[in-house]
């Protein structure tokens, strides 16, 4: 990941997303170690009733939702390959799927809500649920290796972000 300075924001350069991110909350997201996370969501450029907002694009600002997509989409790129073992890319698919539904849903509650916490904590045990399909894919050695190296990097960062999400103060 290449990251570009500007001001108190970084740029990821190359970027699925093309969003603006501020550099403490990269260093937050790349440190699940940090005490909490209030939100993982890049702020608008605008603030107050000027902000614009499509109603198609409601989670196009949250990370964590748009990390678990990415996910998704790597994890079905990689288990086209897997021949003969069905349940296993149902598994993988389906706990994919499940985080960014669980975050989606989550999101939909007010903030630090019981709700929200606990669709929350749904999404780290898919996403967790997620890495081990792709652990057990590699051990198997299943596919393209490094259609499953991107996967798993992808699992990684998802699960590392939902990790965050559910840091209390």
């Amino acid at each position: 990941m290449v990251m570009q300075r500007d001001g108190d924001w970084c740029r990821e350069v190359g970027s699925p997303f093309g969003a603006h991110v501020p550099r403490q909350l990269l260093r937050l997201a790349r440190k699940t170690a940090a005490k909490c996370v209030v939100a993982v969501t890049a702020p608008a450029r605008f603030w107050g009733m000027n902000q614009p907002l499509s109603p198609n694009r409601l989670l196009s600002r949250f990370i964590a939702y748009q990390a678990a997509l990415e996910a998704y989409r790597l994890t079905a790129i990689a288990t086209r390959r897997w021949r003969g073992f069905r349940r296993l890319v149902d598994q993988a698919l389906g706990a994919a799927g499940s985080v960014t539904h669980c975050l989606a849903e989550g999101n939909g509650h007010p903030p630090r809500s019981a709700d929200r916490c606990r669709y929350q904590r749904y999404a780290l045990g898919s996403a967790l649920e997620l890495e081990s399909a792709l652990d057990d894919a590699a051990v198997a050695r299943l596919g393209d290796l490094g259609e499953l190296a991107a996967a798993r990097t992808a699992a990684g960062r998802s699960a590392a972000l939902c990790t965050a999400l559910n840091r209390r103060w």
